[in-house]
C-alpha cells in the first residue's frame, strides 16, 4: 500500500502518505489540526479540535 508514516518530535507532528490514493494526512498536537489532502482532485480538508 506504499504507507509513509512520519513522526516528528516535540512538535508531535504525524504524517501519514498513502499510495497510489495520495493521501496526505498531517495531524499536529496539541491543538488537534487534522489536514488531509487528497490528489489529483486537490481537495484540502482541515479539521480543528474540539471546535
Amino acid at each position: 500500500a506504499d504507507i509513509i508514516q512520519t513522526t516528528t518530535e516535540p512538535a508531535d507532528i504525524i504524517q501519514t502518505t498513502t499510495e497510489p490514493a495520495d493521501i496526505i494526512q498531517t495531524t499536529t498536537e496539541p491543538a488537534d489540526i487534522i489536514q488531509t489532502t487528497t490528489e489529483p482532485a486537490d481537495i484540502i480538508q482541515t479539521t480543528t479540535e474540539p471546535a
